[in-house]
């Protein structure tokens, strides 16, 4: 599968232990995870309720998949999984653990616009956050304002483990 463009760096997703249960490991075995992929406003230290700027509309913060990590304010959602076609967990040397995921001909739109808003901002506001159940399971910078194919590879310090559970939750 040939992949356009990239998008990783990974912003603050914690200590990757976590003390609660992986929302992603029981849904993968129960139902279809729901999925978006929505910018990051800010970057919030743990327990943080409020940013210190008003929400756009549609917009929220949301905790990261450690309990020990940061807090993500997002804006409104740019993608959801309605365009979602494939997810796949995959190796890659030098980056690690990633999910290549394939979009449809709207999605790809829609994180293209996206991309292109957000590529020229300076950290975090260069950054994605996917959310799976509400919660951000990583928040990677644009590397590149516009993709070609409708894949996409994103990154996220996972481990084999939690990318494949990831993968399996949102594979259609």
């Amino acid at each position: 599968m040939a992949i356009a463009g990239v998008v990783l760096l990974v912003a603050c997703s914690g200590s990757g232990r976590s003390t609660r249960p992986s929302t992603t490991t029981t849904r993968a075995r129960a139902a279809k995870a729901t999925f978006e992929i929505r910018p990051v406003l800010a970057i919030l230290p743990p327990g943080t309720a409020r940013p210190f700027f008003n929400l756009p509309p549609g917009g929220e913060v949301l905790s990261s998949r450690s309990s020990l990590g940061p807090r993500y304010a997002v804006g409104p959602a740019a993608v959801t999984g309605t365009s979602l076609r494939s997810a796949k967990a995959q190796y890659v040397p030098e980056e690690g653990w990633v999910i290549d995921l394939t979009l449809d001909q709207q999605g790809i739109e829609q994180f293209n616009a996206l991309a292109a808003q957000l590529f020229p901002k300076q950290p975090p506001g260069n950054s994605v956050a996917l959310v799976v159940d509400g919660v951000v399971q990583s928040a990677p910078a644009m590397r590149t304002p516009r993709f070609e194919s409708g894949s996409i590879q994103v990154s996220g310090g996972f481990t084999e483990r939690q990318a494949k559970t990831l993968a399996a939750s949102l594979a259609p």
